[in-house]
């Protein structure tokens, strides 16, 4: 197989605050810059100890609502998410830095066909084209899931040169069905970053390792149907399978389908930062390499390995950051190109060849811009004016060998205004309106339905022709619709005894299709969110 390496290519730059000639802490009182200021710490913590961050614990609950019916076949049509959620940086007397955030939350999905990880939900909503590898079974179902995340990391700087950070992140997801077809998986996911580096004067140079594991273990069982044994061919919506493409589908069965996925990601790259007053400059190369082995059994066995995915990528990213008594200026651009991930099924899976033969079914190719432009103007440690424009490019190019060839580009933007308003000397109230506006600039869709059988020995499948009617053409309408819609916010802020702050925040936002395409797929979707925050 060759090889064809994606190269990313990410411009950053970050604009906050600066009193007179010196240096002061970003300003976390507010609650778009507290999450601004946490997101950039995290992403380079050795690095990032140059950046004037205040210590912070933020604490809190939120909740979220999604209804959307206008959307993609894989994507829930009902999302109801809530949470707990912690963060915080402390800065030791050594000026070494403790950090960390724990999440733990609840989700529920209703009406997902198509599909049997509601882990991929958000995937399935936002991806042109979904990664390649997931269980699936037609019939649409419903369940429950629960999330616990954990990170925490430890950064300090060694004989006053050689700044270094350790970073460890743990999640566990389990996710169970409520409806038939019923579904049982956990995931466990957890990796380990360190970075070094070397500061002189106002220079900085440094290294970044990293190393993942993730591992999800399903199992599907649906031999009865209100005490109905499935064992006919006009039951074919509750059999199971797993999706090693883009319609290419292996192992169906009418009762059960059990197996384990296993994913090793290797990051190494890394940087050079510059520090001259106010102004602080990054630059950071990383390479990623990933692989995700599909095992059709619940053991680890090179004989049950049915598929393997391999993923490369190149990441250049370039960081700006300058600070301003009286604005913010935050920007951020982000370049992807190249090829995403690769599929290759063994076939002796289908047709019991003893050599196992390799085959490569499914690749994509990406090209992708994202921008991001914050902007606002500050008096007292209040927004008067402020401004938040979003935009994004892409390109998507996915071929699952003799059956799909689908490109997708489109341009989709977000633009926003926000302002502070003033109730008493310890509170106000932030407004944002804005809308989001989505183009499709070329779709194009070949699928070949002669090509589109699948066999997988003695077992009764249904035509792949079928996913190709349902999902394939069906998202390619999607996909090719104009969609638009307002968003608002809102958010209440009082400052309590001594340095604790309490934010109220809700968001929605509503989304219409429009094209010529409308009457195939209807509907609108709506989005809620809510936060309760208390940081100090």
């Amino acid at each position: 197989m060759k090889k064809i390496l994606g190269i990313c290519i990410t411009f950053c730059f970050c604009t906050c605050v600066q009193l007179n000639a010196q240096i002061d802490s970003l300003d976390i009182s507010m609650f778009r810059l507290r999450s601004l200021a946490w997101k950039h710490f995290v992403n380079a913590p050795a690095n990032n100890q140059l950046l004037p961050i205040a210590d912070f614990t933020e604490t809190g609950l939120y909740g979220q609502l999604k209804e959307q019916p206008l959307s993609k076949k894989q994507t829930p049509n009902n999302v109801q998410s809530y949470g707990f959620r912690s963060r915080g940086i402390f800065t030791l007397q050594n000026k070494a830095k403790l950090f960390g955030h724990l999440d733990f939350s609840r989700s529920y999905t209703k009406e997902s066909s198509y599909q049997l990880m509601p882990n991929l939900s958000e995937e399935f909503s936002d991806e042109l084209v979904t990664s390649p590898h997931y269980p699936l079974a037609i019939r649409a179902g419903n369940t429950e899931n629960q999330h616990y995340r954990l990170m925490g990391g430890y950064s300090g700087v060694i004989k006053k040169s050689f700044p270094f950070s350790i970073t460890i992140h743990y999640n566990l997801e389990k996710f169970f069905g409520l409806t038939i077809p019923k579904t049982e998986q956990e995931v466990i996911d957890y990796s380990g970053k360190f970075e070094l580096g070397y500061q002189f004067k106002k220079h900085h140079i440094f290294g970044i390792a990293e190393f993942g594991k993730h591992q999800t273990n399903f199992s599907y069982h649906s031999d009865t149907i209100d005490g109905i044994r499935i064992d006919s061919v006009t039951e074919t919506d509750y059999y199971a399978g797993y999706s090693v493409g883009y319609g290419d589908i292996l192992g169906f069965n009418a009762s059960l389908l059990d197996g384990i996925t296993q994913k090793d990601k290797f990051v190494f790259g890394g940087g050079y930062s510059y520090t001259s007053g106010a102004n602080f400059f990054t630059l950071i190369y990383t390479y990623k390499d990933q692989k995700e082995s599909y095992f059709s059994t619940p053991f680890i066995d090179n004989a049950n390995l049915a598929a393997v995915f391999n993923t490369e990528e190149s990441a250049l990213a370039i960081s700006y950051i300058k600070q301003s008594k009286s604005q913010y200026l935050i920007s951020d651009t982000k370049l992807i190109f190249g090829e995403g991930t690769n599929a290759h099924t063994f076939d002796d899976y289908i047709e019991n060849d003893p050599q196992r033969t390799v085959k490569t079914n499914y690749k994509q190719e990406v090209i992708h811009v994202e921008s991001t432009i914050q902007w606002g103007k500050l008096r007292d440690h209040r927004t008067q004016i402020g401004a938040q424009l979003e935009t994004h490019i892409r390109q998507t190019r996915t071929q699952d060998i003799n059956t799909t060839d689908k490109e997708v580009t489109y341009w989709q933007t977000k633009f926003s205004i926000n302002k502070d308003l003033k109730i008493t000397p310890k509170s106000f109230i932030n407004l944002e309106t804005g809308i989001n506006y989505y183009l499709p600039i070329t779709t194009s869709l070949i699928y070949d339905a002669t090509n589109s059988s699948t066999s997988t020995g003695a077992s009764v499948i249904p035509p792949r022709s079928t996913f190709g009617a349902d999902v394939i053409a069906f998202d390619d309408t999607y996909d090719s619709l104009h969609k638009i819609g307002p968003v608002l916010g809102i958010n209440y802020q009082i400052r309590m005894k001594k340095k604790e702050i309490a934010t109220i925040a809700a968001f929605y936002s509503h989304l219409i299709g429009m094209g010529h395409h409308i009457d195939t797929i209807t509907g609108t979707n709506n989005t809620f969110s809510i936060h309760l925050n208390l940081a100090y």
